[in-house]
This record gives structure tokens, C-alpha cells and sequence, in this order.
């Protein structure tokens, strides 16, 4: 077991390494471009599969089966920075909210209704319309229909808190308080019934979202220590990341969110740095640009095709998952694109 979750793990690996190239052009005006966050999320999707490739048993990869939390935060520091960039271009407005939900809510609405139509016909299960109302919006706060889907509604949130801070307030010191403050709230979550999973993951992830939005702030102060210090950089950052996050995830659990964050610096610094040198890997930007699409349908997958017991291989039946998620998830991209050009003809 331990030998073919090794096996995976290097062939991923290697996969992503072989399809790296030296011929990108980085804009050195913006820490995280439009490639690199593909690239990101290329990295924080493989992550998150993999550790949820360990949950489901399929693969027995202790060692890494703790970075589906990792992939999550890399996830949140792209969507905080990513906001922050929209809001500078064009603030808070009608359009604005009505382009992240539509983002959001189109590719989890075809899945999520073809999960409850699977359910109710194929398996014979009964929901109430209330539960239908809070399957569909995101917000089901006890995971009864799938405990992945837990991201939304934390998303949801950020977004919701960010666009109503940055209405408000012009202050920017002021808003990266508030901010901190609210993701203090998620951190103290964890102590609320009846939905102590959900808060759970909620309070891991507390910080992510803030952070990303700071990054943002001050980015220009940050490009500068880049430019100058960039070796020193990654080194520190190596250096004290590897340090704290054995110690503090071996002898205090407590700071489970700090082991995670530092491990999430660690992954986008490296790639950072690869990319100011001009490396891109053509296999993290194919899954990085449909990450969304997979993360929404790779927990069906795995739960409905067990392909190891299928092909009778653990080590083919386990490539073959990974393959039908990124598969799967391509086809979820198609049929977006297909609706949203359905909806601009008829709209």
C-alpha cells in the first residue's frame, strides 16, 4: 500500500516536472500574474485530490495526506489577492458581485443538481425543500450531501464580508483590521454546535483569506524585497518554514492552521521564484485552468468509481482516478461554456 502510494506520488510528480519549459516571460509588476495563478492552482488541486484519494482509502500517503488543507490554502491566498486586484479596478459594484457568484454558483449548481437527481432516483433518497434550498445554495452546514462542499459557503462568506467592508470603508488599514477580525470569528467557530465539523474546517482555514487580501495591499513594498533579497528570501523562507512546521504540528496540534500556512508560503514562494526564472509547467496550467471544475466533481468520482477494485491494480486503478477526475472535470468546463453561450444569445 505504502509502495503504490509512493509509486503515485512520484509519477505525479515527475508528470509535472517533464512538462515544465523555460520560455515565459514573467510581469515582474505583479507578484502573483494571471500564469502563475494557474500554476497555483494546478499545485493546490493535486493536493487536494491526493489527500482526498487517502481518505477515501485508495491510497495510504500519510505523509502528504494533510496537504488537501495546503491545496485549500493556497486556494484562499489566491482568491483574497485576486479580489483585492478586481476591487482596485473596478470596486465594489452590482457587476462585481454578480461576476464571483455566477463564477461560483453555475459549475456547483449543475453538479450539485445532478447529485440530488442521482440521489432521489437512483438511490432512492427523500430531501425536504428546505434541505434542497440549503443544497443548492451552498450553506449546508452539516455536510449531509457532501462534506467537500464546505468551501463554498466558506467563500461565499469571504466574499460577502469583503464586499461589504470595502463598500463601506475606503480606509485601507481599517479594512485589513476588520478583516482579521472576522477571520478571528471563523477561528472561534470551532467551539459552536451543532455544526462543529464545518466550524472545524472553518477555523483551520481561518487567516488564509486576510492574508491574501494583505499580500495584495502591499505588493509593491513586497515586489521591492523580491528584487532585492530574492535568494535570502527563499532560503528564510525554506529555512523557517521547515523548522516550524515539524515542530509545531508534531508537539502542538493546537496550531494545526500554522503548520498549514507555512507549508502554503512554502509552495508558492518555490513557485514564485521558478516563474521569476521563467519556468512554467504546461501540466499545471491545462489542470490549474479547470481546478474549480475538478474540485467539484473529484469527490463523486472517487465515491462512485472505485477503479482500483474495478481494473483489480491498485497502482493502474489509481491513475485511472486521477485521470477520470481531471476528465470529468474538463467535461464540467464544456458544458459551462456551452450554457453561458446558451444564456448570452438568449439574454
Amino acid at each position: 500500500m505504502h509502495i503504490v502510494a509512493l509509486e503515485i506520488l512520484t509519477l505525479v510528480s515527475l508528470a509535472i516536472l517533464v512538462s515544465f519549459h523555460r520560455n515565459y516571460q514573467y510581469d515582474n509588476r505583479v507578484i502573483i500574474d494571471k500564469k502563475l495563478t494557474c500554476q497555483l492552482k494546478g499545485i493546490a488541486i493535486i493536493l487536494v485530490l491526493l489527500a482526498h484519494m487517502t481518505l477515501m482509502c485508495y491510497l495510504d500517503l500519510r505523509m502528504v495526506g494533510n496537504f488537501g488543507a495546503i491545496g485549500v490554502d493556497i486556494f484562499l491566498i489566491l482568491s483574497g489577492y485576486g479580489i483585492y486586484k478586481s476591487y482596485l479596478k473596478s470596486g465594489i459594484s452590482k457587476e462585481f458581485i454578480i461576476k464571483r457568484l455566477k463564477k461560483i454558483y453555475l459549475p456547483f449548481i449543475i453538479v450539485i443538481g445532478f447529485e440530488v437527481f442521482w440521489r432521489i432516483y437512483r438511490e432512492n433518497v427523500h430531501y425536504t425543500i428546505f434541505q434542497l434550498i440549503i443544497f443548492f445554495t451552498g450553506f449546508d452546514l452539516k455536510r449531509t450531501l457532501d462534506g467537500t462542499y464546505w468551501y463554498i459557503s466558506f467563500i461565499l462568506l469571504w466574499y460577502l464580508i469583503f464586499s461589504v467592508i470595502y463598500k463601506i470603508s475606503k480606509n485601507k488599514i481599517l479594512n485589513i483590521i476588520l478583516l482579521f477580525y472576522f477571520s478571528y470569528l471563523f477561528k472561534l467557530l470551532r467551539f459552536v454546535e451543532p455544526i462543529s465539523d464545518l466550524s472545524w474546517q472553518y477555523s483551520i482555514h481561518f487567516i488564509v483569506f486576510p492574508v491574501g487580501v494583505l499580500i495584495a495591499n502591499y505588493e509593491k513594498k513586497i515586489l521591492n524585497l523580491l528584487t532585492q533579497n530574492a535568494y535570502k528570501l527563499v532560503i528564510l523562507v525554506l529555512f523557517i518554514g521547515s523548522i516550524s512546521v515539524h515542530y509545531i504540528f508534531l508537539y502542538n496540534k493546537e496550531y494545526y492552521w500554522l503548520y498549514s500556512l507555512n507549508l502554503t508560503i512554502f509552495f508558492m514562494v518555490i513557485a514564485i521564484f521558478l516563474q521569476h526564472l521563467g519556468f512554467v509547467s504546461k501540466l499545471l496550467d491545462f489542470v490549474g485552468g479547470i481546478s474549480y471544475e475538478i474540485y467539484l466533481v473529484e469527490m463523486q468520482i472517487l465515491i462512485y468509481f472505485n477503479f482500483p477494485s474495478l481494473v483489480g491494480g491498485r497502482f493502474l486503478g489509481n491513475i485511472i482516478e486521477i485521470l477520470a477526475c481531471i476528465v470529468a472535470g474538463g467535461i464540467l468546463r464544456v458544458i459551462i461554456k456551452a450554457i453561458e453561450r446558451i444564456g448570452r444569445k438568449i439574454f
